[in-house]
């Protein structure tokens, strides 16, 4: 019901199948931020979020999420989710 059962066959499949294990390594390893071109890449499969090209863009997303947070009366000075604090400084709450 939860998809536990679906994810554990994941798993026991990344045993022996290079792209399941990719799958799973993929999730297991993610970046602290993600963007994409959904047009051009559907599956997210190039995270431009560290491409220069579109270093504007995503200060701008930065920017409104921060504003949307602050708009909640969140505390920045939070962290605001576990695996936030094992990487150190949160990018978007700058």
């Amino acid at each position: 019901m939860d998809g536990k059962s679906y994810w554990d066959s994941w798993v026991r499949l990344a045993e022996t199948d290079p792209k399941a294990a990719g799958v799973v390594r993929r999730y297991h390893q993610r970046p602290a931020e993600e963007l994409y071109d959904l047009k051009s890449d559907p599956w997210e499969q190039a995270n431009l979020a560290g491409d220069p090209e579109h270093r504007g863009r995503l200060e701008a997303l930065r920017a409104k999420l921060k504003a949307w947070r602050l708009a909640q009366g969140e505390d920045l000075s939070k962290v605001p989710m576990p695996e936030d604090a094992r990487k150190g400084e949160v990018p978007y709450a700058r």
